[in-house]
């Protein structure tokens, strides 16, 4: 298995075998339920907070409709030409925002597949609100919570957050990076209830 990932109820989970196929795991039940395959490679694979949509990516972003496990359904693909820092999904609002490592900070349109609004950021992490209509986003030092207005994001709020967080990066293995990652999802998910 190359890449897992739960579904956000923790009743099934998806797994990514020779890169181009894709097993759900009822994790009860402990069988295989379903079996499909991408015409991409995958390198990461991450829910929306309800669990209807999966986005896969490596070298081409894709958004797949996952509310009938048995047949998942291509939404859209895009193709992606760097490397991606992180990527968050709500559908209550119908919202993707990507961020890559030259900087470009993207909020998409989960429907449509296109581009609501491209920034020059430098953000580590980002989530979504339970309404989807808010995101806080963290750039090692402030974490700024950004609120939808009409059909764009504008900065609400910035708060210092050096002291706060800085300390979960004091270790750079991959085990602590993973708890890093669920730390600060506690911590923004505190910030923008």
């Amino acid at each position: 298995m190359e890449v897992l990932e739960f579904f956000p109820d923790c009743k099934y989970l998806i797994s990514c075998a020779q890169l181009k196929i894709l097993l759900i795991w009822d994790v009860k039940q402990m069988k295989l339920i379903n079996k499909f395959s991408s015409e991409h490679f995958l390198s990461c694979l991450m829910f929306s907070s309800d669990g209807q949509v999966l986005v896969s990516h490596s070298d081409i972003i894709v958004l797949w409709d996952m509310s009938n496990i048995r047949e998942p359904n291509i939404i859209w693909k895009v193709d992606n030409n760097f490397h991606i820092i992180f990527i968050i999904v709500s559908t209550k609002q119908g919202h993707m925002i990507s961020m890559d490592d030259i900087g470009l900070f993207t909020i998409w349109d989960v429907q449509s597949g296109k581009i609501i609004e491209k920034l020059r950021k430098c953000y580590t992490f980002a989530i979504f609100n339970d309404d989807g209509n808010k995101f806080a986003a963290y750039d090692w030092e402030n974490v700024e919570i950004w609120k939808l207005q009409g059909n764009i994001f504008v900065i609400e709020h910035s708060l210092e957050a050096l002291n706060r967080l800085r300390f979960f990066n004091s270790n750079s293995n991959q085990d602590q990076l993973l708890k890093n990652s669920y730390n600060y999802k506690y911590l923004l998910k505190k910030i923008i209830k």
